[in-house]
């Protein structure tokens, strides 16, 4: 027999342990993504990104809105609908002009340091 074809044996007390071991793992694996799937239905549900909940001080449209609502908010059938079906309605764009952005960038420069 060569050096490549010997196969490990663990001892019942070894094999055991590395299943304890396993089992933790991913037992921490799916508490992490089950955490993670509450907190992303929760902002579905309420309208809200990860950027403005966790940076709402920092956001200039934010910033006048006090309460625990989004001001985005159109109840909670209507903001899943709008996150998980939104191609069952057109969706508008704005063109921006640049030279009138720069000016209201101006008139909001804490904006532009998000920018940045």
């Amino acid at each position: 027999m060569n050096g490549y074809s010997q196969s490990i044996q663990l001892s019942q007390a070894e094999s055991k342990g590395c299943w304890i071991v396993m089992e933790v793992l991913c037992f921490l694996a799916l508490l992490f993504l089950l955490t993670l799937l509450c907190m992303h239905s929760h902002f579905a549900v309420t309208n809200w990104t990860t950027w403005e909940s966790t940076k709402r001080a920092k956001i200039w449209y934010l910033k006048s809105h006090r309460g625990e609502r989004s001001p985005f908010d159109l109840g909670a059938v209507r903001n899943v609908r709008e996150v998980f079906c939104h191609a069952n309605y057109p969706v508008e764009w704005t063109i921006i002009d640049l030279d009138t952005s720069a000016k209201e960038l101006e008139n909001h420069p804490e904006e532009l340091s998000m920018c940045i």
